[in-house]
């Protein structure tokens, strides 16, 4: 573990992040770890309003004003909305990412999502978390990480059939609500997107409501879930709840 420790959100839009960790990554960032956010595509179908490329443009800067919020890095993997697939060419590139921020922590989107760009994504984070310390790997134009980092899923609310997904463990973010918001009113392009799509008009307010009810069951005031990866060759020990322990409730408690 590198001294400050060091963790990626790769999410597979802009907001992804911001919406379901930005509370931990705020903590986290208060602690003195070193926060990274990334996203496998710009954005660029996230309107109505503005074509494909001026959406992007739109949502990267968005992005990058999220990330600031926090002291965070932003990168982009340089995938497109609606192309999310599990491929050699977007493997290689979220492989550099996970090279050039060397995280020692990895949060991903859930493997089971509403969303196939984030399902897609939940599998390029993945392997690239594998993939990214060999140094035979395609990927040849960045040294390769030390070792496997951790990998941890956010919460998706339901399965794609309706069912409560798991979790693991909440964190208590009910210290960093307003920092959380900050960051997620920084992707202001998506209210009128998201109106129109998805039927949600407030999606700030939508998502605080969510995080109320998701942290009820611990008496968190609002709270994020999360679920480590335990395959084989990944770190087992729960880095995340260690160090939030004062802010971490674990289902079944």
């Amino acid at each position: 573990m590198q001294t400050p420790p060091r963790i990626l959100s790769f999410g597979a839009h802009p907001d992804d992040t911001e919406f379901r960790c930005g509370g931990t990554l705020a903590l986290l960032a208060r602690r003195g770890w070193q926060v990274g956010i990334a996203t496998v595509t710009g954005g660029g179908g996230g309107s109505r309003e503005h074509d494909f490329e001026q959406t992007r443009k739109i949502r990267l800067a968005e992005s990058k004003d999220a990330a600031a919020v926090i002291g965070a890095e932003f990168h982009y993997a340089g995938g497109a909305d609606m192309d999310v697939d599990f491929c050699h060419d977007l493997r290689v590139k979220v492989v550099h990412v996970l090279r050039a921020f060397r995280p020692d922590v990895v949060i991903a989107c859930p493997p089971d999502d509403y969303h196939t760009d984030h399902e897609e994504a939940s599998r390029l984070v993945r392997a690239a978390c594998f993939f990214a310390p060999i140094p035979n790997y395609p990927e040849q134009t960045l040294e390769p990480i030390e070792a496997v980092p951790y990998l941890y899923y956010t919460h998706a609310g339901t399965d794609i059939m309706g069912r409560p997904a798991p979790a693991q463990f909440l964190v208590d973010i009910s210290s960093v609500v307003a920092v959380k918001k900050q960051m997620a009113c920084c992707h202001r392009s998506q209210r009128n997107w998201i109106r129109d799509h998805h039927g949600v008009d407030d999606y700030v307010a939508s998502r605080e409501r969510h995080d109320a009810e998701l942290g009820a069951p611990a008496g968190f005031a609002a709270a994020e879930a999360l679920c480590q990866h335990l395959g084989a060759g990944y770190p087992h020990d729960n880095i995340l709840a260690e160090a939030l322990s004062d802010k971490v409730w674990l289902n079944g408690d």
